[in-house]
């Protein structure tokens, strides 16, 4: 199969059934829909029938900071190049020094040998919930 990227934004419903391939279930459409919305960076992969096999979500300073939100690849189409080819075309997008990733351990040797490393600086990802204001 040609690796064929689209600029392009996915609609929630789409989004949503790649996460529960991969295991991500639970998700509303809808909250999926304005997340897409909010990325100024959103790449997608479609199999030959349209369907979404591949999307990457980015948002860049443009000057020396790009930060993935989500590089998630259906599980039958993972270790076929969808992935770094992805990397490949967010790169050229936002050619600035840094791209960081929040990494699941099970993601951790495809960034390492897509050239990501971790710092020796000792960063740590940290999460504050917030909850949704009251209707």
């Amino acid at each position: 199969m040609e690796i064929i990227i689209r600029r392009e934004k996915p609609t929630g419903t789409e989004l949503c059934a790649l996460y529960d391939a991969v295991g991500w279930e639970g998700n509303q459409p809808e909250s999926l829909g304005i997340s897409i919305a909010a990325y100024p960076c959103t790449l997608t992969v479609r199999n030959e029938d349209g369907t979404l096999i591949g999307y990457l979500s980015a948002f860049s300073d443009e000057v020396s900071t790009t930060m993935i939100g989500e590089l998630i690849v259906h599980p039958m189409h993972q270790r076929t190049g969808i992935g770094s080819a992805l990397l490949r075309c967010l790169r050229e997008q936002y050619p600035y020094p840094s791209i960081y990733a929040n990494v699941l351990p099970a993601a951790k040797a495809f960034f390492h040998a897509s050239g990501f490393f971790e710092p020796s600086i000792g960063l740590a990802v940290m999460v504050a919930k917030q909850h949704p204001p009251s209707k």
